[in-house]
């Protein structure tokens, strides 16, 4: 581990050091959060609880890869849906042009999408889909047709709202998300009724309801020394509250810089108070 001040988003010194923070992302997307959480100050403890795998069918995905110069629009809300596409494009030897627009819920969206070689042509000011789907309510869209790759449980919202506004949308599954095994459950407990786990993080609604099906909270939280809880925004935070579970920090943006910036307020705010 690497320890000191460090800066985050280019303008706080770190609050971070000496807490432990507990990553139940996917393992393809733990190794950067783990990075900057060290960079923090802070210890960064893997145990991912959800894993990113293939669609039952690429059936009808290949079918819109084939056609893709017909659609007026691509919508990506996510990077997974974006690594998946394209990996897709690729087996299939499909190069993705023609296209007039390329959008992206948020910046870790986009910043994939532009790793593929397009150009983002629309994102909202706020990173979700339902500021997505807002963003779209001021455009031109009746007659258009869009293609939204997506996840297997992502919600209807953004092609429910094209589809109102007069276009038309194929959601071709790319990925789903399914349960991981990270082992170490006893180990983890242990150290959780210990104190020793600072901070459980979710950046995703799927990765909150797999933690909690795996630990159930009156073995997490019920205790007199807990862990916070932080979430990446409001979608996931009105997830983990369905799950009985009030967040202790919830990110203004919807990234994982967000979430750590709130992390780190939290902690600065502390300081403040004593």
């Amino acid at each position: 581990m690497r320890f000191g001040l460090a800066v985050l988003m280019g303008m706080r010194v770190s609050r971070l050091e000496g807490k432990t923070i507990l990553i139940t992302r996917a393992d393809r997307q733990s190794g950067e959060f783990a990075r900057q959480i060290e960079n923090l100050g802070g210890r960064p403890l893997l145990f991912p609880v959800i894993t990113i795998t293939e669609p039952v069918s690429w059936e009808e995905c290949d079918r819109s890869i084939q056609n893709v110069r017909a659609y007026d629009g691509i919508v990506f809300t996510s990077s997974n849906a974006v690594w998946k596409f394209f990996q897709r494009c690729k087996t299939l030897g499909a190069a993705v042009t023609g296209v007039a627009g390329v959008y992206a819920v948020g910046s870790r969206t986009a910043g994939a999408i532009e790793e593929e070689g397009l150009t983002v042509t629309g994102i909202p000011q706020r990173f979700s889909a339902s500021d997505l789907a807002e963003w779209f309510k001021q455009k031109e869209v009746r007659g258009k047709s869009f293609l939204h790759p997506r996840g297997e449980i992502a919600g209807n919202e953004i092609a429910d709202v094209l589809t109102s506004l007069g276009a038309q949308v194929d959601a071709p599954v790319v990925y789903r998300t399914v349960d991981a095994d990270p082992g170490q459950r006893g180990a983890l407990l242990d150290l959780i009724s210990k104190g020793a786990i600072d901070v459980i993080t979710f950046a995703s609604p799927s990765a909150a309801r797999s933690f909690f099906r795996l630990m159930p909270t009156h073995e997490v939280l019920h205790r007199d020394v807990r862990p916070l809880i932080a979430v990446i925004g409001r979608t996931t935070e009105g997830e983990v509250a369905v799950l009985g579970v009030q967040p202790d920090i919830v990110a203004d943006v919807a990234t994982i810089d967000g979430m750590l910036s709130a992390i780190v307020d939290h902690y600065a705010m502390q300081a403040d108070d004593q």
